[in-house]
């Protein structure tokens, strides 16, 4: 049997206390923390996109105005670009936006890191799209909160059925005047909604 040495440590199966073993964990290394994607529907995607793509092509025959073309059109902006601004869930309105979720140096000063003349032409054209689809999708939710009003108004079946069957009546001169009247007091125009909702989108 091994006797130990005096005054010398043996190991740490017979001397465990000497020979402290320290725990290690591993930690992932601190990041950038991205937030949560906004959902946006297909139709927004698919308009983005298209808006992309002809800005992409505007920019190709611009940058090559003489003639020529030594790069292609996923060179200058590739479909990768496009993807990740489509779906980034948000409207990146600045570089400091953009460069959140894509990096593409084709709009980029090198010297300064700051939007050379290229990308302020792209962010301007952005900016101009995103107020455009703004403005759309606000229409669109007056127009469907119109038609909500009017079910109510009417109910359901009868909206549909008067969108579907009209009826006319012969008016006589003496007739007329009246049931006309009684149909304006009585029927709201898009217009007059429009003008009475307006103040929820100042």
């Amino acid at each position: 049997m091994y006797k130990p040495i005096p005054a010398i440590w043996c190991c740490d199966n017979c001397q465990p206390a000497r020979f402290t073993v320290e725990n290690v964990y591993n930690m992932d290394a601190p990041g950038l923390r991205c937030g949560k994607k906004k959902k946006i529907s297909k139709a927004e995607e698919a308009a983005v996109r298209a808006f992309l793509n002809e800005w992409r092509d505007v920019l190709y025959h611009e940058f090559y105005s003489s003639g020529g073309g030594g790069l292609s059109l996923a060179t200058l902006m590739s479909n990768k670009v496009i993807e990740q601004i489509m779906t980034c869930g948000e409207q990146p309105r600045s570089l400091t936006e953009l460069a959140r979720h894509t990096q593409w140096a084709l709009i980029l000063d090198h010297n300064t890191s700051q939007l050379n003349s290229w990308g302020e032409k792209f962010m301007a054209a952005l900016n101009n799209f995103y107020d455009q689809l703004e403005l759309r999708e606000a229409r669109e939710q007056v127009a469907q909160a119109y038609i909500d009003w009017m079910k109510e108004i009417i109910g359901a079946e009868e909206f549909y059925r008067a969108n579907t069957l009209k009826d006319f009546t012969n008016l006589t001169p003496s007739t007329y005047n009246s049931d006309a009247e009684e149909d304006c007091h009585n029927m709201i125009t898009i217009k007059d909604f429009i003008i009475l909702t307006s103040k929820e989108y100042d």
